[in-house]
């Protein structure tokens, strides 16, 4: 298969699962290119990218990694596109670009990481176009349902490497409570820093681990370690020194710091937030709670800090759970998912069951 990703960026973790994805699907034989969104900064980020890329050594090098094309585009033209058995928008804006190109560019396919509110309006554009749907965990299924879609939607997670994310300090040095901070309203930093200002008072003992692409807020308590733009080594300390790792969001697609934290050994808590059903059964291998609620997550961080048989077994389930979500099985049914668009045998795919308990 001739493959077309195009991409909204050169940046973020939405790039390396692509790059991910792409790679393995050159290992498995197809050709494929990536084509990415480039706009020329202005002066004002231009100096602020230096300062990050020297104060924290900041760099994207997923494309750099990349073993095939990568090109930039600042406007998607049928020419630059070229002739594809597939071309792939990755989110919103790319299905939208994709939508206009002429047929011969390829089957066009819809590759969504998950709901993008920040963009409602156009998010709802993009899903109302009659194109194949590949989508990164199965709450997306029945929105898109609901949204009117009656074209064959797949489910193709992201994996993780175990290679690159396990337990990395002695088991007596896990002793504290984690989370990835966010200043994006869709991940909810007011239920993140409210939830560690109430556990700082509960528990003042407590090591709190975080770490982010933001600065450090000033609300996070002084015994709060924050690490700005870790390297992978440090993220995986901090996991690693985490008891229990718990997640905020609103909403997500498929969360990886959920993945990454079950790979090193914490037991999980997340909100209700779509993709995390996919990962965590409530009960069995983590607990979730209602969006939004900072007393819950506190009560349920709390209940595994003091039960250490129940964190035990939710952390032994998290690691079968695992299996579902390496990087090999989520290249296969990514591959799977195309083949099928490409010879004309998708079906639609029925709503799925989830597991998780919706609260």
């Amino acid at each position: 298969m001739r493959i077309a990703f195009v991409i909204p960026g050169s940046g973020g973790g939405g790039v390396r699962s692509v790059v991910r994805i792409a790679t393995g699907l050159i290992g498995h034989g197809c050709s494929v290119r990536i084509l990415y969104r480039h706009q020329p900064p202005d002066l004002r980020d231009r100096v602020r990218q230096m300062y990050l890329a020297v104060r924290y050594r900041r760099g994207h090098a997923w494309l750099r990694s990349f073993p095939g094309e990568a090109l930039p585009y600042e406007s998607l033209t049928p020419k630059l596109v070229g002739s594809n058995d597939l071309i792939v928008g990755v989110g919103v804006s790319c299905v939208l670009a994709i939508a206009d190109l002429p047929p011969h560019c390829g089957i066009k396919v819809h590759n969504s990481r998950g709901v993008e509110p920040w963009r409602s309006d156009d998010m709802t554009r993009a899903w109302a176009i009659p194109m194949p749907r590949i989508v990164v965990a199965s709450h997306l299924v029945p929105l898109m349902r609901d949204a009117g879609s009656d074209d064959p939607i797949f489910v193709a997670p992201n994996g993780v490497d175990r290679a690159d994310y396990f337990p990395s300090v002695p088991e007596s040095d896990r002793v504290g409570v984690g989370t990835v901070y966010h200043g994006g309203d869709v991940k909810d930093p007011e239920l993140i820093l409210s939830a560690l200002v109430k556990l700082s008072r509960l528990r003042p003992s407590l090591p709190q681990y975080l770490f982010s692409t933001f600065p450090r807020p000033r609300r996070l308590p002084a015994n709060a370690t924050f690490v700005r733009f870790p390297s992978l080594a440090a993220a995986r300390e901090l996991y690693s020194r985490s008891l229990v790792w718990f997640l905020a969001s609103r909403n997500e697609g498929l969360p990886n710091p959920l993945l990454e934290g079950m790979a090193c050994g914490c037991a999980l808590v997340s909100t209700d937030c779509g993709g995390a059903a996919d990962i965590i059964e409530h009960g069995r291998s983590g607990l979730v709670v209602p969006v939004g609620d900072a007393d819950a997550m506190v009560q349920s961080i709390l209940r595994l800090l003091d039960d250490a048989a129940l964190r035990k077994r939710f952390v032994a389930a998290s690691s079968e759970k695992l299996e579902n979500f390496t990087w090999p099985r989520a290249i296969d049914a990514f591959e799977h998912a195309l083949a099928a668009i490409a010879d004309g045998s998708a079906s639609p795919t029925p709503r799925p069951d989830h597991h998780a308990t919706s609260l």
